[in-house]
């Protein structure tokens, strides 16, 4: 009797050691994952970009997208650090790339405030054709090249995003403070607009 109380204590305590080890292993497994994880993460290099944008103040006399088509798109450029680097205008062809999306997010942005879909499946469509125009942008962007502080070179990715990122929360701003002015004011005289920060 005594020595099934024995073998029963012996074998508790293995089960449980076992099981301590084995949680411990998985831990430590876990641990390791975690730390790979965050090993690969995506990380700045020494000459990637930060945008710099210069808002024009706008003036408006109506609400009318044919005018909002008219405002110029923000002065863009990429500050490298460096202090020759500081403020590198992009090339022309990312201008115009620029300057073409600048003019469909506005009309966006224009069309959600004020073409509301009436069925979600319109909602759909519309996004859905919008985020494969930014995908266009993005693309069209990654192959125009600047002179970056180790050389010239294509945009990355994050740079590209970014540009066409920060266009897009500019026009959104700007047709926000058309669509505030419009429904505080029976008509519509010359809107000014402020900075977006």
């Amino acid at each position: 009797m005594v020595g099934k109380q024995i073998l029963g204590v012996c074998v508790c305590l293995f089960v449980a050691f076992g099981l301590g080890t084995v949680a411990l292993g998985q831990g430590e497994v876990l641990g390791t994952a975690r730390r790979a994880d965050i090993a690969i993460l995506p990380h700045r290099a020494p000459d990637e970009a930060k945008i710099i944008t210069s808002i024009p103040r706008y003036e408006l006399k109506s609400i009318e997208i044919d005018d909002l088509e008219k405002l110029p798109a923000p002065a863009v450029r990429l500050d490298f650090g460096a202090a020759e680097f500081s403020k590198v205008e992009l090339p022309a062809e990312a201008m115009q790339i620029l300057q073409h999306h600048w003019v469909a997010a506005l009309k966006f942005f224009y069309s959600d405030a004020f073409d509301v879909p009436k069925r979600i499946q319109e909602s759909i469509d519309r996004d859905n054709a919008w985020l494969m125009f930014c995908e266009s942008t993005n693309l069209k962007l990654r192959s125009v090249k600047v002179q970056a502080p180790l050389g010239l070179r294509s945009l990355s990715n994050s740079e590209a995003e970014n540009l066409w990122a920060t266009i897009n929360r500019i026009a959104a701003d700007v047709v926000r403070q058309i669509k505030e002015k419009h429904r505080s004011m029976a008509k519509l005289k010359t809107v000014q607009f402020t900075k977006v920060s």
